[in-house]
């Protein structure tokens, strides 16, 4: 969990913003362990926001799992066709829009947008990628 200076600080957009800047810069260059765990304290970050300011009725965890159980398709329920080059910024906007109308479903699309776009451009070079689930089911297969 992170802390609450973050989260009364940073926009869920200002924090996703940060995730992927840092996947741009990444992305083509030789990725160590380092680079990986400070992916994924971003992604938990944003995660951890959206759990608190929109996800609040469907709080979700993000799992590290091994690379053939990772879906590598990205799809959206609101843009049918999707564009690889457009990513970085519809999770932008999708963020934006979902924070200012608090709307669950949205922020929920974009989320799984970024990770699988991170599994796809990061994580394919390793024997392990990202998933997102809901907290509370996971709970009940522990």
């Amino acid at each position: 969990m992170i802390n609450d200076s973050i989260v009364q600080n940073d926009s869920t957009v200002t924090i996703a913003r940060a995730a992927i800047e840092y996947v741009d810069k990444i992305k083509n260059t030789e990725i160590n362990d380092g680079a990986l765990a400070r992916l994924k304290m971003l992604l938990q970050s944003l995660i951890d926001v959206c759990n608190l300011r929109l996800l609040t009725s469907f709080p979700i965890v993000i799992e590290d799992r091994p690379i053939n159980e990772i879906e590598f398709e990205i799809r959206s329920c609101y843009f049918p066709g999707l564009e690889f080059s457009k990513m970085p910024n519809l999770i932008i906007d999708s963020l934006r829009q979902a924070e200012s109308i608090s709307d669950e479903a949205r922020c929920l699309d974009a989320l799984r947008i970024f990770v699988n776009y991170c599994n796809i451009v990061v994580f394919s070079r390793f024997s392990h990628g990202l998933e997102l689930r809901d907290r509370n089911i996971r709970a009940i297969y522990e």
